[in-house]
């Protein structure tokens, strides 16, 4: 019925019995930016890339803004505050979460300081790691791949705030959450290698394997 209902008239009868072909339907339709997202996000971009499925999901729930964060469950009358669990003050979006809280700031900070040790191309900013939009790119290195790492980072800062949010505390600072990153691409990269060989992680993560 939730495919039936979002599809545009008219539909067959027999497409009404079919969840397959009401499925492709909406598929094909064009998508609709969200309100809040900049214009010129290219959506097949932001689900690109060659992380881990929880990475890749939580890349697109990020760009589409659709995260439980304070902000939208006190909305729905589902949390007692739309502020920060952090304990800044500011209301909780997604936009704050990942990019405008003072720790997620520190946080990739230290995320820059140690790309740019690689290049002086990438210029990260708040649509940048969130959209992947306007990100500079580092010699020998795809885009696919930074999109990537960026993926591990953002992952690292959610699981993270969801720790919070449980346990009332931050647990981590940011140069703890900044190496647990780190450590998860390195095992990531240690992994490729085992299962591929040298060559084939030198031309999957190019500089990036030095780098971390």
């Amino acid at each position: 019925m939730r495919f039936l209902r979002q599809c545009p008239s008219p539909v067959t009868r027999e497409e009404a019995t079919d969840h397959r072909a009401l499925y492709a339907r909406l598929a094909s339709r064009q998508v609709v930016t969200p309100s809040g997202v900049p214009a010129g996000v290219v959506w097949s971009r932001v689900s690109g890339g060659r992380a881990p499925g929880a990475v890749r999901d939580l890349q697109w729930r990020c760009a589409l803004g659709r995260l439980p964060v304070r902000e939208i469950l006190h909305r729905h009358g589902c949390a007692a505050s739309p502020l920060c669990p952090r304990g800044c003050g500011a209301p909780e979006t997604v936009s704050h979460a990942f990019w405008d809280c003072p720790f997620a700031g520190e946080f990739w900070t230290l995320v820059r300081v140690s790309l740019r040790r690689v290049g002086p191309g990438l210029v990260l900013s708040r649509d940048g790691v969130v959209y992947r939009r306007g990100l500079g790119l580092l010699p020998s290195v795809t885009s696919g791949v930074l999109w990537d790492v960026l993926g591990y980072a953002k992952w690292a800062l959610w699981e993270d705030r969801v720790s919070v949010v449980g346990k009332k505390v931050n647990v981590l600072t940011p140069s703890h959450l900044f190496y647990r990153f780190r450590g998860r691409v390195v095992e990531r990269i240690r992994m490729d290698r085992t299962v591929h060989g040298r060559d084939w992680v030198i031309k999957r993560w190019g500089v990036f394997g030095g780098l971390l």
